[in-house]
């Protein structure tokens, strides 16, 4: 995700709600557009109760947050983007401790989602 901010409150800015961050997991997942995994049809529509997609071809459904490390979270995503900030831009100081104490999750949590994405 390649962003120009120079500071915690611009990210904050940038990815300030759920939707926003939303919009930042679908360009990445999709960068040209919906395209279904089950039958490659490129038509789709977002639900308006979940994250998901539906194909426009076989109905098959989709969430935006499947193959990330947010797959199941109940956490907003606007915590986790914070998260990544914080990972994203440290020099070598900041600790899994302080992302636990920073996002209401258990250390191992916090742990496992750093590993699956290489940053410890």
């Amino acid at each position: 995700m390649q962003v120009d901010v120079t500071s915690f409150w611009e990210w904050q800015q940038h990815f300030s709600d759920e939707k926003r961050c939303l919009q930042a997991l679908t360009k990445l997942r999709w960068p040209e557009g919906f395209q279904c995994e089950s039958c490659g049809h490129r038509k789709g529509w977002l639900l308006q109760t979940r994250p998901v997609y539906e194909c426009a071809g076989c109905h098959q459904q989709t969430s935006i947050t499947a193959g990330t490390v947010f797959p199941n979270t109940k956490l907003p995503l606007v915590k986790w983007f914070w998260c990544l900030y914080w990972v994203s831009t440290d020099k070598g100081s900041i600790r899994c401790e302080a992302g636990s104490r920073e996002v209401p999750r258990s250390d191992r949590a916090v742990r496992f989602h750093v590993r699956a994405e290489g940053a410890e």
